[in-house]
């Protein structure tokens, strides 16, 4: 399980900041029984669930053997990220609060708050930057696209394994209304 608090504030009209702390849990409760049962009756792979008890919390890394992390139970904040958006074009929807649409661009920095070996982060920092689009659409509809680079810090927990530095990421979201409610 997860969640995940944001605090942002404006510093004007086209400019905001902004701090992400996610709190992850990780653990094999009724919900990942709920999933495996799913995942066995649409006859799909079960991501090795039969390999662990039932309700069991296996949290590992593992090269030839060896565990890679200092703890079976991931959990915790793991890291903060830091956020600065700038929004140079603004376009609205007819309808107020629909679509706070435009371009706009933002940089991200994700810091790590515990050590590497809990497995709740690289323990380096990562950094990132995006690009959104927001177009409305019609009256109570609107388009949002974003495309996003980060790159990696190092990450001993997988050293020797093939891993990329470059990560990218794109996404669609469309929101159709059909009325004010």
């Amino acid at each position: 399980s997860t969640a995940v608090v944001n605090f942002g504030h404006a510093l004007s009209p086209t400019l905001a900041m902004g701090v992400e702390v996610p709190y992850a849990n990780r653990n094999g409760g009724f919900l990942d029984d709920f999933i495996d049962q799913f995942h066995m009756f649409i006859n799909t792979t079960r991501f090795f669930r039969n390999m662990s008890s039932k309700f069991g919390n296996t949290f590992t890394v593992r090269t030839n053997g060896e565990d890679r992390l200092a703890s079976s139970h991931g959990q915790g904040v793991g890291n903060v990220k830091a956020k600065l958006k700038w929004w140079p074009l603004q376009w609205r929807s007819r309808t107020p609060g629909v679509c706070e649409c435009g371009l706009a661009f933002s940089a991200q920095v994700k810091v790590p708050t515990q050590r590497r070996e809990f497995g709740l982060t690289s323990g380096t920092q990562d950094y990132s930057a995006l690009a959104h689009l927001g177009i409305p659409v019609g009256k109570y509809s609107a388009i949002w696209t974003t495309a996003a680079f980060t790159r990696l810090g190092a990450n001993d927990t997988f050293s020797g394994w093939p891993r990329r530095e470059w990560m990218q990421m794109y996404e669609l979201a469309i929101d159709i209304g059909f009325g004010k409610h």
